[in-house]
């Protein structure tokens, strides 16, 4: 006759309520650490990609200057989009394959109407646009750039910017109207007030 396994030695042990819930508690506590970083991690690579497709950008934009001894019109009229303006970069010569988007203008910013997705892409004001603006503005605008703009003009004809409006998705020009375009730092946190911006 074989021995049966008693009821002691064959059952097993559960967890119970409080070891779950301690379980529970250590992956909340684990995910509420992890999220944030993941999100700042996000925003970092997004300046990243930004910072190198504007290095990009002012790469065509330098040849475009060469070959055609100035930089194309940059002021927007009526019925003009960003991408239209930016797209003399790509055509007929093709100094890029495409226009660069603006991996942080997802349309949050309603005071640049009409906000469509053809004006989500990166900034070129060229010397045109820079001298309406210095005017408009009294120099408020260009204030912390004193290498291109002494507050009401510019002081170099072939100047220009390129600019992302930055992890807090505004353009800090118009909020409030005129304001100085002033440099993201992600120091002042990952996100904070501020365009990405690169000037010649």
């Amino acid at each position: 006759m074989q021995n049966q396994p008693s009821a002691k030695t064959s059952s097993r042990k559960a967890f119970t309520l409080i070891e779950l819930l301690i379980v529970v508690a250590i992956i909340a506590i684990l995910a509420a650490i992890a999220v944030p970083n993941f999100l700042e991690a996000q925003v970092r690579a997004k300046v990243s990609r930004t910072k190198a497709d504007m290095r990009s950008m002012v790469t065509a934009i330098e040849s475009y200057m060469v070959d055609n001894n100035k930089l194309f019109r940059t002021a927007r009229v009526a019925g003009e989009t960003r991408v239209w303006i930016n797209s003399k970069l790509t055509t007929p010569i093709s100094y890029v394959t495409s226009v660069f988007n603006d991996p942080f203008n997802i349309g949050n910013d309603q005071t640049d109407l009409p906000n469509i997705p053809e004006n989500r892409v990166l900034v070129l004001w060229g010397p045109d646009q820079l001298k309406s603006l210095a005017v408009t503005s009294g120099g408020t605008i260009l204030a912390p750039y004193p290498s291109i703009s002494n507050g009401t003009t510019i002081t170099n004809p072939d100047t220009y910017l390129v600019f992302s409006i930055g992890p807090n998705q505004w353009f800090d020009v118009n909020h409030p109207w005129p304001s100085r375009m002033d440099q993201y730092d992600s120091t002042n946190g990952t996100i904070s007030s501020g365009d990405i911006v690169r000037v010649r």
